[in-house]
Parts: C-alpha cells; structure tokens; sequence
C-alpha cells in the first residue's frame, strides 16, 4: 500500500493502514517495511500490534525529516495471540509492503 501526502492532502490529515490477521509469535518475529519522510511538513509514524479491540502496543515510531530516500525499518513482534500490524501515519508517505518475516527474528531485540 502506498499513501501520497501532497496535495489535495491537508496538514495534520491521518491515514490507518490495518494488515490482515498473522498467527501468534510467542518465540518473536521481525516485521520489515519501508517508509519515506522527506521535507519540513513531514509528521510521524507509529506501528503497532494490534491483538484485540485496542489501538494496540506501540512497536515502532519515527517523527520528522529523514532524508530524501526510502529507509527500511524492523520492528520486534513477540506475542502470544494471533495479530495485525496497525500504522497511525500523518504527513509521510509510506510504502507498505509488509514482510512478516515467519523464520527471522530481529536478533538485536530478541537475543
């Protein structure tokens, strides 16, 4: 999925992106995804896991100009229950393409 924060997109304007449901990852697991935040209007980002009714457990956020270019972020998924990975994005364009990685962890959280 991909989301555009030019015009006719307004300051402050939020989109959420909602992933289909994964099974548990007790043991942990690393969710790998790309975003872009370019330029002074640019807001934040924030990736949760979402396992119930609630907005869910932040696990990842990002606020401000980071350049001009693509980046790649990982975040640690370690959960007991079945789950989806929620985004709360204002004024970034975001590239989402999600790569639930089912046989890598992030080891520098998890080790």
């Amino acid at each position: 999925m991909y989301i555009e924060t030019s015009s006719p997109r307004k300051p402050n304007d939020t989109a959420w992106l909602l992933s289909p449901q994964y099974p548990a990852a007790p043991n942990g697991k690393c969710l790998n995804f790309w975003y872009h935040m370019s330029g002074s209007h640019i807001g934040r980002m924030n990736v949760y896991i979402k396992d119930g009714l609630t907005i869910g457990t932040k696990v990842w956020s990002e606020t401000g100009d980071q350049g001009n270019f693509w980046l790649h972020a990982r975040a640690p998924i370690k959960i007991n229950n079945k789950f989806q990975v929620r985004c709360l994005i204002h004024d970034v364009e975001f590239f989402y393409d999600i790569h639930y990685a089912q046989d890598a962890m992030c080891y520098w959280f998890f080790n």
